[in-house]
């Protein structure tokens, strides 16, 4: 990543987790359940292409929550799907619908599906198991303020 972009990242680590850093750009590797709220806390935009999908479902519901408990209000993040009958192929990756994003990541995130495309013909494993149809879609997400209960 920063190589293409011309920069050069100086590495270093903090706990579990290896960070990568060049101007204002920072990039974080490891386990994302064991990350630290307070090392996203500036965190201002995320890019999740292949975490979501290659989870299973009790997996994802933990994700979501995690991602919302740690990325705060305002922030933006580009998620990359893919949707196909999940009964015509074992995940990983898992088909992820647009029903099931709104449903889950709503409460969370103000979302924005910015393009749907039919991705079949470019995946082979999927054609080779007669899967009928593959899409990919990108959602933008906004962290919204987490509501307050009344106590």
């Amino acid at each position: 990543f920063f190589a293409e972009a011309g920069l050069e990242a100086v590495i270093s680590h903090q706990g579990a987790h290896q960070h990568y850093r060049a101007d204002d750009i920072e990039l974080i590797q490891g386990d994302f359940f064991a990350l630290e709220p307070q090392l996203v806390a500036a965190c201002e935009g995320f890019y999740d292409r292949a975490a979501l999908i290659a989870l299973p479902e009790p997996m994802r519901l933990e994700y979501v929550n995690k991602l919302a408990a740690i990325i705060s209000p305002g922030a933006k993040g580009l998620l990359i799907t893919l949707d196909y009958p999940q009964e015509c192929l074992n995940g990983p990756p898992f088909a992820v619908s647009p029903d099931w994003i709104n449903r889950h990541l709503g409460e969370h995130f103000h979302i924005t599906a910015l393009e749907s495309l039919d991705v079949l013909a470019d995946n082979p494993r999927f054609v080779n198991k007669a899967v009928p149809w593959l899409t990919e879609a990108a959602y933008l997400l906004e962290r919204k303020v987490p509501s307050r209960t009344r106590a």
